[in-house]
């Protein structure tokens, strides 16, 4: 009787949580720059161009960040990421194209995304550590050779697509 309701909310969700991460898609959050109570978005924004052109060898016009700041509350023992939304996509995928250049660094770059696609990243990468191959993550897909893996809640796994074009689930070992 309150299945339609349910499945509204379901959906409704979905869409929420489809905006969220579009709303995200130019930002990428950074990690490993010590933290400063007084740090303003100006000086935020000037440790990330420095960054980019020291570590990742990127040069970054001002122009091309909307903003640049730090997350959450200041605390002494912990350095808080910065989230820096770019002008353009593309140049947000050139900066996080370079990180391969932080292998062995203290700094970390990473694509930002709601909470709950970070859960279901961390069970995909899980999985992933677990194969025998080589495997990429694509937002809330992983990638092993030519099968994708994505995460079922209803089962609470990881099961494995038919196609990546039909997007069907096959048979699952949940």
């Amino acid at each position: 009787m309150l299945q339609p309701q349910i499945s509204e909310i379901n959906e409704l969700r979905r869409r929420t949580e489809d905006a969220e991460n579009r709303l995200r898609r130019n930002n990428l959050l950074f990690f490993g720059f010590s933290d400063d109570r007084a740090e303003t978005w100006k000086q935020s924004e000037e440790h990330i161009i420095a960054f980019c052109s020291e570590k990742l060898e990127i040069t970054i016009d001002p122009i091309n960040i909307d903003r640049a700041h730090r997350i959450g509350a200041f605390q002494h023992n912990k350095d808080r990421p910065i989230v820096v939304r770019f002008s353009r996509f593309k140049e947000r995928d050139a900066v996080l194209s370079a990180c391969t250049k932080l292998k062995g660094t203290d700094f970390s770059v990473r694509q930002d995304v709601s909470r709950s696609v970070r859960m279901v990243q961390k069970r995909l990468l899980e999985f992933g550590k677990q194969q025998p191959l080589k495997y990429k993550l694509r937002h809330d897909k992983l990638i092993i050779g030519e099968s994708v893996y994505v995460y079922d809640p209803a089962c609470d796994g990881i099961v494995q697509l038919k196609s990546s074009k039909t997007g069907e689930a096959s048979s699952s070992d949940c």
